[in-house]
């Protein structure tokens, strides 16, 4: 009886994990509408940090912007072994800040297969993963500490991964590992 219980939570998770991944979907749809299917408009560069010309790959280019942290990410994804200030028309604000924070862009480097034009939608695409991933955690988690199955909600009520998921930074990658520590120590 137990198998059949554990099978029936173990298929809640998944579950929840494709509505999580849905609803977080359906929130991106509005701005890839108006950029036309362009993933970089997540990106959020500006041209204070960004130089159009000397991109690989077209990206969306803010004037007169500073841009936001997603576009550093999005620099060292296009070549993660690059460890100069500037590369690929992008200058990192703090190197070593940035470079402290690499899995997220390494990963994108590599589902990208290093080429510049699916870096954007490599970031997107893993942002989402891993929501999927942190609900898939959350809700297992809560069967696991013999939770009430609503707990998994609260671990995805941070409007932070919002933010993360708009704006391509590392919020989602480093919640992700950290669940995926917890649920391996338990």
């Amino acid at each position: 009886m137990a198998i059949v219980a554990g099978r029936a939570d173990g298929r809640f998770a998944a579950w929840f994990a494709a509505i999580v991944v849905l609803v977080y979907g359906l929130i991106l749809l509005p701005p890839l509408i108006r950029a036309q299917g362009d993933a970089s408009v997540f990106v959020i560069a500006g041209d204070l940090f960004v130089d159009p010309a000397a991109l690989p790959a077209p990206i969306v280019v803010r004037p007169h912007s500073p841009g936001f942290d997603g576009q550093f990410y999005y620099r060292i994804a296009l070549d993660p072994f690059a460890l100069v200030p500037t590369a690929h028309g992008i200058t990192l604000d703090a190197p070593s800040l940035r470079m402290m924070r690499v899995f997220y862009p390494l990963l994108a480097w590599g589902v990208s297969l290093g080429r510049p034009g699916l870096v954007a939608d490599a970031m997107l695409g893993l942002n989402l993963a891993g929501l999927g991933l942190i609900a898939w955690l959350a809700a297992d988690l809560s069967r696991t500490l013999g939770r009430p199955r609503w707990c998994c909600l609260a671990m995805l009520a941070w409007p932070g991964f919002v933010i993360s998921l708009m704006r391509d930074t590392t919020e989602i990658c480093s919640a992700a590992l950290v669940l995926l520590a917890v649920r391996a120590a338990i």
